[in-house]
């Protein structure tokens, strides 16, 4: 994702990441990255809950909860969008090792990175909202703007 995304700030990265992380995947043209319709209600709760979590119990104890508590699908997704959106002091570190290396930082490091994944759990809810609102305009389920 970095090379892609080479010359956006840091928060044009994280609305490129969370658009491409929530979209619908399309088959026909082979793409994988995406969460499929089966995925995608389980996902948007993770995603609409993860602000909240965070500011409660801060984001080792948020990660936690939504590993115990959401569908092993969604939070499988959910840690290749951390792990894609490149979060610092964390550059290259596998998806499934990020819990763990996350509840490891020294304070400062983790304070970083507990704003940067609040700020890109915006950009999440947001394409979480546009991708909701496209789906009910291609139904016919009424004008996109609505909620």
């Amino acid at each position: 994702m970095v090379e892609m995304t080479r010359g956006l700030t840091r928060d044009q990265r994280r609305q490129v990441c969370a658009y491409k992380a929530v979209r619908q995947p399309d088959s026909s043209r082979g793409e994988s990255a995406g969460v499929s319709d089966t995925v995608f209600q389980d996902f948007k709760i993770l995603v609409n809950d993860l602000g909240a979590h965070i500011l409660r119990g801060g984001l080792s104890a948020a990660l936690a909860f939504m590993a115990r508590d959401k569908s092993r699908e969604a939070w499988e997704r959910f840690l290749c969008v951390l792990a894609d959106v490149d979060l610092p002091h964390l550059s290259g570190v596998p998806a499934r090792e990020l819990p763990e290396r996350i509840r490891t930082l020294p304070v400062a490091r983790y304070m970083l990175v507990t704003r940067e994944v609040l700020a890109l759990s915006v950009w999440l809810r947001r394409a979480v909202q546009a991708r909701e609102a496209t789906e009910r305009a291609t139904r016919g389920g009424g004008d996109a703007e609505t909620h």
